[in-house]
């Protein structure tokens, strides 16, 4: 993955975890889905049209197939995403929804799409999913019924992520069709579905437009604007390397949860791993140098006197959060390290 893609990676996740905190504090359900679909829609439409009437892009019925799948796959992932946030905290449900998505993309794009992600992307995957559990914890472990059910729906939130991934990718990359417009289209999609509910319940709009219209116009601007940069970086980067680089967004959603909404459910070791952010972006940078020079070498972040245990497990939540989720890291040892900077990353 090349450093323009990882540049628009880190912006998008940016974007993505700040329009999660307004969705959040919403929980509005359908109606605020709608709404502030329907505000994306108006806000982008220019662009859209600029797009159309400059470019002129071939809109075949393939594209208008791969529209309305997608446009599908997202308001189901909207609509469960919302639900999760109902009965779940942001610091846990957002990490598992955006954790689990990558991991069955790349299982969907090695099966489906025939890519090859060099190993050293392949453990960076892997570290996601440990940093997931050092956020969140054992998911099994939650006793209250509405934390379990929360759960569930931020892993069928995951699928559904990994669904309409893949479907993007195709039509970004192999049929061509403009991020924007994609994105746009596809929003567009999500307001004709949701418009018959959202006629059927139109007090329910109505109240969330009174108490809502600024988490709602937030989340419309910065909701697409996440997105058509990630796709952007699909058009010449594989689903393989762009998806689980995404997920440097977990960790200023997790931090977004605990600090901004209160949330008590992130774990004891991952505010210890925040006091390491200092040295770690210390690190991070030494880690840019080496990797440009070709090598790379991982030191600990324990201090050397400290008991056996106490090192071990302060190296593994280190390690684990940083490779996994902390943004300079994660992409760019495991997504721009030199093994994956080849002709097998333009499409």
């Amino acid at each position: 993955m090349t450093s323009f893609a990882l540049i628009l990676i880190i912006i998008a996740a940016f974007c993505h975890a700040a329009w999660n905190l307004l969705a959040k504090k919403a929980c509005g359900g359908t109606a605020f889905i709608w709404i502030f679909a329907s505000l994306s829609s108006v806000l982008y439409f220019p662009l859209a049209l600029w797009l159309l009437l400059v470019e002129k892009p071939l809109i075949s019925s393939a594209h208008f197939s791969l529209i309305l799948g997608s446009a599908v796959l997202h308001s189901i992932y909207f609509i469960l995403l919302d639900k999760g946030y109902r009965f779940g905290d942001l610091s846990v449900i957002y990490p598992l929804a955006r954790g689990t998505g990558p991991l069955l993309s790349i299982l969907t794009a090695i099966v489906l799409l025939g890519e090859q992600p060099t190993p050293v992307a392949l453990v960076g995957a892997l570290f996601i999913g440990i940093g997931i559990l050092v956020i969140t914890g054992n998911p099994l472990s939650y006793e209250k019924s509405d934390s379990r059910k929360s759960i569930l729906y931020a892993l069928l939130c995951g699928t559904a992520i990994a669904g309409y991934t893949v479907v993007d990718k195709i039509a970004v990359s192999t049929y061509l069709l403009p991020p924007l417009l994609m994105d746009w289209s596809t929003n567009l999609g999500r307001v004709l579905l949701l418009t018959p509910y959202s006629l059927k319940n139109w007090d329910k709009v109505k109240e969330q437009w009174a108490t809502h219209k600024k988490e709602a116009l937030g989340v419309a601007i910065l909701s697409p604007l996440a997105y058509i940069l990630v796709l952007t970086a699909m058009v010449f980067s594989p689903v393989s390397y762009i998806a689980p680089a995404r997920e440097i967004s977990i960790l200023i959603g997790a931090i977004a949860g605990a600090k901004l909404l209160s949330e008590s459910t992130i774990h004891t070791c991952n505010i210890t791993c925040f006091a390491f952010s200092k040295s770690t972006i210390r690190r991070s940078i030494s880690s840019l140098r080496e990797i440009s020079s070709g090598s790379c070498r991982l030191k600990p972040f324990a201090t050397t006197n400290s008991p056996n245990w106490t090192r071990a497990y302060s190296i593994f939540c280190s390690y684990s959060r940083n490779f996994s989720i902390y943004p300079i890291l994660a992409s760019t040892f495991f997504f721009t390290h030199p093994v994956n900077q080849g002709p097998y990353c333009s499409v």
